[in-house]
């Protein structure tokens, strides 16, 4: 172990000490998807950052890199967001009953 982060009310802190998953990307980035949203870990200030702007409290339940790039973020029950860090593009996925193109 090297360093070890807790959670803060910082600005680059984690907000939350449950993490659930971790993601290293193939550009070397990595993302902690807590049971409090997902965060970037900054090499350069050695903390974290709200990237994907999801809402608050959101439970990241699992995080995934597709051959693009793009970073999908499934959550407890907020559907499926993704996340495009070369772009800036976002979006989401939920479950409409009534819409069969849903998930």
């Amino acid at each position: 172990i090297k360093e070890h982060f807790i959670a803060g009310p910082g600005m680059n802190d984690l907000k939350s000490n449950f993490i659930v998953s971790l993601l290293y990307t193939k550009t070397g980035d990595i993302y902690v998807g807590t049971s409090n949203c997902m965060f970037k870990y900054n090499r350069k200030i050695n903390g974290f950052e709200n990237v994907a702007n999801l809402p608050p409290y959101t439970f990241v339940s699992c995080l995934m890199e597709d051959t693009h790039g793009v970073i999908w973020v499934g959550t407890h029950d907020r559907g499926v967001y993704f996340y495009n860090p070369s772009s800036g593009e976002k979006g989401h996925f939920i479950n409409e009953p009534f819409n069969f193109n849903s998930l």
